[in-house]
């Protein structure tokens, strides 16, 4: 086996053990608390087995059950684990074709990678984000766009032209709702609100209402598959919006 291919099987079973990782943030709620202890079942809380925690195989190792309590373990945390591995492997794709070998924006491109997807994997199970894991992804965003960007421009005038738009969107909806479900809250998030506005700041207007236009059909195809398609349906808008804001940034390398 060559270096090269030593490397590149490195390099995806380092993304399917940070797929791990990423969930296991997740479900404690910390970064702190997820770098000691095992993981445990979420029923029984005994430890899982060793073998349990290999990213795709351990759910067959495990039979799909606890060993201890026998509670099925769901299927998200393999399809999960599946998703990011392909869009980890897609990355490394990206940097081999466009001859992308600083070591410092591969850092910073990877860990953008794995706090977006921690973002849209808390927002698609509570429809919320911790402050500090959104702080986190702000940093490696502007990291990434900063190293990525050939002008370094930023567009405050965009900005307070995507507030106004936004502004009278979500004005002109209130009207038609009774007076107690009026509100921003009522649409967006505070974390849905700071991630738009950093991709204007950055981005400018133009790239960021195309990310606005594709999450809107997105998140549109995503209520009609469920058939939850009605006024007022609750949607996690980062995980819809954040893979769009990924991709444009990477075209505009």
């Amino acid at each position: 086996m060559s270096q090269d291919q030593i490397i590149i099987l490195a390099f995806a079973f380092s993304g399917l053990v940070l797929s791990e990782y990423v969930q296991l943030i997740s479900d404690r709620g910390s970064f702190l608390d997820s770098l000691w202890g095992r993981s445990q079942c979420d029923s029984c809380k005994s430890t899982i087995p060793w073998f349990g925690l290999i990213p795709l195989l351990g759910r067959f190792l495990l039979k799909g059950s606890c060993p201890t309590c026998g509670k099925h373990v769901s299927w998200k945390y393999f399809q999960f684990e599946v998703i990011f591995g392909l869009g980890w492997i897609a990355s490394l794709a990206f940097f081999y074709i466009n001859s992308i070998t600083s070591p410092l924006i591969l850092a910073v491109y990877l860990l953008l990678y794995c706090t977006s997807w921690l973002l849209m994997y808390e927002d698609g199970k509570h429809y919320s984000v911790p402050v500090s894991w959104l702080i986190s992804w702000g940093i490696t965003y502007v990291l990434a766009w900063f190293f990525t960007s050939s002008t370094h421009q930023v567009y405050p005038p965009d900005t307070l032209l995507m507030a106004a738009t936004l502004g009278l969107a979500l004005v002109s909806v209130a009207l038609r709702k009774p007076k107690e479900e009026r509100g921003i809250s009522q649409l967006f998030g505070a974390a849905d609100f700071i991630v738009l506005f950093l991709f204007v700041l950055l981005l400018g207007f133009q790239y960021t209402t195309v990310i606005l236009v594709l999450t809107m059909i997105n998140a549109v195809l995503y209520l009609l598959m469920r058939k939850q398609l009605k006024a007022g349906q609750r949607l996690p808008l980062l995980t819809v919006m954040l893979p769009w804001g990924y991709v444009l940034l990477f075209l505009l390398f």
